[in-house]
């Protein structure tokens, strides 16, 4: 029998580190107000956020997420509708809330789309320098 990998990725799609405005609702209950929060991460099929309050999993959300446009101060607020996966307490009256995304809409999709591949190659350019620099130090060395 094989053993799995502690860091073997579940996702379908790769997430990034950002601390992005979430407003969010309970898709069921149109005339609660919006919660205000700052997300963990992000990508195509989900993201994960903080929260003051356990969400039930399987809850469906109703999601606005400002999306950075390329080369812009400006931001796209993407419409979402996520179903809640799961929800763990990691303080007193602090969650963290990781969610996929069952919609998007189109203009918020293509944004969110465009933003998560720029900042994946951007560290994928980092982690290649700063191997290239280990390798030089070490060629130096020997």
């Amino acid at each position: 029998m094989g053993s799995k990998s502690k860091n073997t990725e579940k996702r379908k799609y790769p997430r990034i580190d950002s601390k992005t405005k979430i407003r969010y609702k309970e898709f069921h209950k149109p005339l609660k107000v919006f919660r205000s929060v700052s997300s963990i991460n992000i990508g195509i099929g989900g993201c994960r956020f903080e929260t003051f309050e356990k969400l039930p999993e399987n809850l469906i959300l109703t999601i606005y997420i400002n999306i950075p446009l390329p080369y812009s101060y400006q931001v796209v607020s993407a419409k979402i509708f996520a179903k809640v996966v799961q929800t763990k307490e990691v303080g007193t009256n602090k969650f963290e809330s990781s969610v996929y995304f069952i919609a998007v809409d189109r203009k918020g999709a293509i944004s969110l789309k465009q933003w998560v591949d720029k900042e994946l190659k951007s560290v994928q350019k980092r982690k290649r320098q700063r191997s290239r620099k280990r390798l030089e130090k070490t060629s130096a060395v020997a």
